[in-house]
């Protein structure tokens, strides 16, 4: 099959395994899930489904168990959703992209506090220079 429909099957399961965990899971261990994306093997087989979730570690870690625990149900209800002749086997797994961003964007931070901010005034002074201003 063509990689633009592994790429459209990987959009209808994400946009179902939301609307599932929305609507029909209620699971108090499953906490604040987004999900940020799916990859189908090239046999279809399987899909991976990456989630993000807002907490501690041990949100992250309860989190995984009630995806786990609530996976059947989920891949049952997801293959009523989608139009595909066998679904993929569906497994979770944390997405980290966007706690190492904000990692990254702390450490940015950091650095830009420790430089006392003479980036920024070198910047107002070339600003400054381009627009034939003059800083009092």
């Amino acid at each position: 099959m063509s990689d633009l429909r592994r790429k459209r099957l990987e959009h209808q399961i994400q946009e179902a395994v939301s609307w599932v965990l929305i609507r029909n899971i209620d699971n108090p261990k499953i906490g604040f899930v987004t999900i940020t994306g799916v990859r189908v093997s090239v046999d279809f087989k399987f899909a991976t489904v990456f989630y993000s979730v807002l907490g501690s570690q041990k949100k992250i870690d309860e989190t995984q168990t009630g995806l786990s625990s609530a996976s059947k149900m989920i891949q049952k209800l997801v293959a009523e959703k989608i139009e595909f002749r066998q679904v993929p086997l569906l497994r979770f797994k944390f997405d980290e992209t966007p706690s190492k961003a904000q990692k990254l964007e702390y450490t940015f931070r950091e650095l830009e506090n420790e430089q006392g901010g003479s980036d920024n005034d070198s910047r107002r002074i070339e600003e400054n220079e381009e627009s034939g201003h003059s800083d009092p």
